[in-house]
């Protein structure tokens, strides 16, 4: 049994009397609120008056997202062509939730559309040079990806020498070089003039799609009242600042998944034992406790199709029988993360990594699905940079993932010693090998 390190420690900044007042002189809010807003940065009284009051109004213009003409181009021209268009996701909720959103909005515009998401195990994080192989073999003429494909350069070269136009919609941080695609969708861009950058890939497809549906000439709240309880799920379970554009997404899409006429979706809350409230929406707690680990467990250690076939499945029997087997496999997952959890905080106290100012900590037969979690909750737990890895005892190559703490970007460290190692992600979460 393992302790906490320490007692944990409050530092409550100094306040902010000036900023506090005239928040209060401008929006009329007690003073305990104001403190807390002017705390978290919001000393502009019209950008809290836009943070405690979320607007669909203020989301952005899709067309400033970088290379959206392009992106928007190549789809509208598959569609006029009758091309099948092959979307690949990724395997996390985000991942996911991204590549049914571009499912069903291409499908309901009249694409011909094939969804994938990877098999964590048998193809790995990413774009597998065999997802485009098989898109080829198919006769797909537009590869377009969803939270992915940023760092894809070798596969993006290889669909595009298979006659493809590729398409990258992703929201990861941006690395030393870009895929040679037609078009790269993605608010982390350097030259990008998009005012938000931290939509999750839910988010990028979900604004993607609302230009989309604007630029077809079909009503755009219609849109969003069918495609918000989709990025809001993306968006929430992959632990996005509720932010911006993040804020709007959540506090609207909780409210349509409590009225979401998706099967799917309903089965998995019925399994997850999710309470409906008559007229309340459902809470982030919901979803970032309830609904996404059990999306998140299919991807984790069975396989992702698995959740991206009850997000798309119409047949309440089908969707029912798929959420119960999630439900199972959530329960392998507890299982499963409980062991690590324990082994890696007993081998990390044993040997002092605990006390470290980055800690590292590796084990063979670890779960590679788990191992992101295990990271996560050993950063909670000692308040520091955390690497959990899974070795290959055949190979000695060490694979994993990495949680961080505020003001340390693992996505800039890990780019700094590509010498040691390879991978990326965001400035709290990253995978590496």
């Amino acid at each position: 049994m393992t302790t906490l390190l320490e007692t944990p420690r409050w530092i409550v900044g100094p306040r902010d009397r000036v900023a506090e007042a005239a928040l209060q002189n401008a929006l009329g809010l007690p003073s305990l609120v104001t403190a807390v807003l002017a705390q978290r940065g919001l000393t502009d009284p019209e950008a809290a008056h836009h943070f405690l009051n979320p607007s669909l109004d203020d989301l952005h213009d899709p067309s400033s997202l970088p290379d959206y003409a392009a992106a928007r181009d190549a789809i509208f021209a598959a569609k006029e062509r009758g091309d099948l268009i092959f979307i690949h996701g990724d395997y996390d909720v985000d991942g996911v939730t991204s590549a049914a959103i571009l499912f069903r909005f291409l499908s309901r515009i009249g694409c011909k559309v094939h969804v994938h998401v990877p098999h964590r195990m048998k193809e790995g994080y990413g774009i597998h040079l065999r997802a485009v192989e098989e898109a080829k073999a198919m006769g797909a003429k537009l590869f377009l990806t969803c939270d992915c494909g940023i760092s894809a350069v070798d596969q993006v070269k290889a669909a595009r020498e298979a006659g493809m136009v590729v398409v990258v919609t992703d929201h990861h941080t941006v690395g030393h070089e870009l895929p040679d695609a037609h078009a790269i969708v993605n608010p982390h861009r350097e030259d990008s003039i998009y005012p938000f950058a931290e939509l999750s890939g839910a988010g990028v497809a979900f604004k993607l799609c609302a230009g989309l549906t604007r630029d077809l000439g079909h009503p755009v709240g219609a849109y969003y009242r069918g495609f918000l309880d989709l990025a809001a799920l993306g968006t929430i379970a992959d632990v996005m600042p509720l932010t911006g554009e993040n804020r709007i997404i959540a506090r609207f899409g909780l409210e349509q998944l409590a009225v979401t006429k998706k099967i799917g979706i309903q089965s998995l809350m019925r399994a997850a034992q999710v309470t409906l409230r008559p007229g309340q929406p459902l809470r982030s707690s919901d979803v970032g406790w309830r609904l996404g680990p059990r999306l998140n467990a299919a991807g984790r250690i069975d396989d992702a199709a698995l959740a991206l076939k009850l997000l798309l499945s119409a047949e309440m029997e089908e969707a029912d029988a798929i959420a119960d087997e999630i439900e199972a496999v959530n329960v392998a997952r507890k299982a499963e993360q409980t062991r690590v959890m324990e082994e890696a905080a007993a081998r990390a106290e044993s040997d002092g990594a605990h006390r470290r100012n980055v800690l590292i900590v590796a084990g063979e037969g670890w779960h590679s699905g788990i191992v992101g979690i295990v990271a996560g909750r050993l950063a909670e737990k000692y308040r520091r940079p955390t690497f959990v890895l899974t070795v290959n005892p055949e190979t000695g190559m060490a694979k994993g993932s990495a949680r961080s703490i505020p003001n340390f970007n693992l996505a800039d460290a890990i780019r700094a010693f590509p010498h040691l190692m390879d991978g990326g992600g965001h400035a709290m979460a990253a995978g590496c090998a």
